[in-house]
């Protein structure tokens, strides 16, 4: 997970969008008519960019927007964003993450302080220890 500043909104990861995804052109009879191609489907890869996505904290408007760019129809993105908001399994990738979160403010503050104690840059040295 890359470090952000507070306050800043953490770049979303782009899809890598396969030709499966691209927007497909009708395809055309020989008669001239349009044959309908239906829209791509939200598969596991999607649905793990979007617990990705929801897990850095991407906005909802943002991660839809990159699903719509995609080739994913709007109602469909917005669909599989609610799942996976509401998946029991994202909340709890979202406790972990929250622990780990806490965790790192804490060293952070533990780094903090130790750099406030006068003696914190010191190495205390010995002259000739004793093998024991």
């Amino acid at each position: 997970m890359n470090p952000t500043k507070q306050g800043t909104q953490p770049e979303l990861k782009q899809p890598q969008v396969s030709p499966a995804y691209a927007p497909q052109r009708p395809s055309v009879t020989p008669d001239g008519k349009a044959e309908a191609v239906a829209p791509p489907r939200v598969d596991d890869d999607w649905r793990r960019w979007i617990a990705e996505n929801v897990m850095l904290e991407g906005t909802r408007e943002s991660i839809v927007n990159a699903m719509v760019a995609g080739g994913i129809s709007p109602q469909e993105a917005t669909r599989e964003l609610d799942l996976a908001i509401q998946s029991p399994y994202l909340k709890g990738a979202e406790i972990l993450r929250n622990r780990l979160k806490k965790r790192d403010w804490m060293l952070a503050t533990y780094r903090k302080i130790n750099r406030m104690h006068a003696a914190s840059g010191e190495v205390e040295r010995r002259h000739k220890l004793s093998r024991k």
